[in-house]
């Protein structure tokens, strides 16, 4: 922000891989305070806004002599949007990629290692389509992934090939399990707000890193679950499968596993996910429901 402060977004911690990575961004973000980044583009935007309005108001009173009046002014101001755009956000590509750079150096005066500099912009590829060279040249402020890639890997080719890494730290196992708590917390947040395509993602990038995640693989069913019933009915008992196989105590697999299988019209299999369940947490809220379902499968 323009007072120098510098916000980390939850879904940042939750898709990037270590610590390292996020110094990189950190680094980046940190670099546009003291090289005055924001107050250079103002003072930029407000001189182009000044020429272009000049500019199109001359358009618009040539458009004005040869055709309708209204036909000029929405000419006049659609040209105007365009050509700010391309311009302004083309000069921030260059505040964009000069921070890229300075804060390489901060994450590696911190300790980190340069090589995962170039790795969060592969990271971010995963999630976010890359533009083609032309629509961001005109309207993005950023360079492409590609682009900052190549800049990043230019930069440590030239700069801190000689510093060794046997030194530099990336912290990905400390990391992982902050990330991983992060990643449940906005699963809980999303569920609760039923923002399901949010949830996905995250739980998508977190299984991504982590196959091998139980907690992740349940959460993935119960978003499947509550999306659609019917449609994800497989998919959904496929998660918490996955969910019980890699942690055969975790009881809520076990639960929703049977309630899958229940309203599946799968009974008895349903029963013996309930049993499991009620072994591992005897005193459960719906312990009572689920021993009267038992005992009416008992009578059978």
């Amino acid at each position: 922000l323009p007072d120098r402060t510098v916000v980390v977004h939850s879904g940042l911690l939750a898709v990037l891989e270590n610590e390292a990575q996020h110094a990189t961004v950190l680094g980046h973000e940190i670099a546009h305070a003291p090289h005055r980044h924001g107050y250079r583009g103002f003072k930029s935007q407000q001189k182009k806004q000044m020429w272009m309005g000049l500019g199109s108001a001359a358009a618009g009173i040539a458009l004005g002599r040869r055709t309708d009046s209204a036909l000029a002014g929405i000419a006049m101001g659609v040209g105007t949007n365009l050509a700010m755009q391309a311009m302004v956000n083309g000069h921030g590509r260059n505040h964009e990629d000069e921070s890229d750079t300075i804060g390489l150096y901060y994450m590696v005066e911190a300790g980190y290692d340069y090589m995962e500099a170039p790795e969060v912009w592969r990271v971010f590829g995963r999630y976010t389509k890359d533009q083609s060279k032309v629509s961001n040249f005109f309207f993005s402020n950023h360079s492409t992934h590609e682009a900052r890639i190549k800049n990043l890997t230019k930069e440590i080719n030239t700069e801190y090939r000689t510093v060794s890494r046997e030194k530099l730290k990336t912290n990905e196992d400390e990391y992982q399990k902050v990330s991983q708590q992060v990643v449940q917390l906005n699963t809980a947040a999303n569920f609760q707000s039923q923002e399901f395509a949010r949830a996905g993602k995250a739980l998508a990038a977190a299984l991504d890193r982590n196959p091998n995640d139980a907690k992740a693989h349940y959460d993935m069913g119960r978003l499947l679950w509550a999306q659609d019933k019917e449609a994800n009915a497989q998919q959904a008992f496929d998660e918490f499968g996955a969910a019980i196989q890699l942690d055969p105590n975790f009881a809520p697999a076990w639960r929703d596993a049977g309630l899958v299988l229940y309203e599946a019209r799968q009974v008895n299999h349903a029963a013996k996910c309930f049993e499991r369940y009620l072994q591992l947490v005897p005193n459960a809220p719906e312990a009572p429901e689920l021993r009267a379902f038992l005992q009416q499968m008992q009578a059978r």
